[in-house]
């Protein structure tokens, strides 16, 4: 049984190895550490004007 993740939608799923040889390039090992997704910046915080 093969434990495989989606590249694009993150969906992890299990399947019988036969199968998941058949299956597309968008399907990568479970295994694998996820990709992670760039940081995202923090907004800059108003100045306040007295």
């Amino acid at each position: 049984m093969a434990r495989l993740r989606n590249k694009r939608t993150g969906v992890a799923v299990s399947c019988p190895d036969e199968e998941a040889a058949r299956l597309g390039g968008e399907w990568e090992r479970a295994d694998k550490p996820a990709p992670k997704a760039p940081a995202k910046k923090a907004a800059a915080s108003p100045k306040k004007s007295d």
